[in-house]
């Protein structure tokens, strides 16, 4: 499977191991499995982590998240955001209020960092 993900990276993306990665990662299995597998492949990570406050669990998701970065010595951000005002706001679903911010603070780090790519995981069954 690494060696997969490798190839991908490499011939499909363009993206080389010197360059930095923000990696979304939402405190989810699909998430933190590609953490764990751009890590072990020696990329330059940086770990970025949305709060939506939708769910009891959020709180526990950034520590987790968070705990995931420092045990491999990534650096680390967050940020916590209000979707359902954002929702409400903007006219959207909280779905799309949630993708929305999430991909607005993964852009505006990843430009922060000059990071060459921002990296999530989804499975097979994720809708976008």
């Amino acid at each position: 499977m690494l060696d997969t993900i490798a190839t991908i990276l490499k011939d499909k993306c363009g993206l080389e191991k010197s360059g930095l990665l923000l990696v979304g990662v939402s405190g989810g299995p699909d998430s933190l499995c590609l953490l764990d597998a751009l890590h072990r492949l020696g990329y330059r990570l940086h770990v970025a982590h949305v709060n939506h406050r939708l769910r009891q669990e959020a709180a526990g998701e950034l520590q987790l998240v968070r705990q995931a970065a420092e045990r491999r010595g990534l650096p680390f951000a967050s940020v916590e955001e209000d979707v359902l005002a954002y929702s409400d706001q903007a006219g959207l679903t909280v779905e799309e209020a949630a993708r929305n911010l999430r991909y607005r603070f993964l852009f505006k780090q990843a430009q922060k960092l000059a990071a060459q790519a921002v990296v999530v995981g989804h499975n097979a069954d994720d809708q976008a």
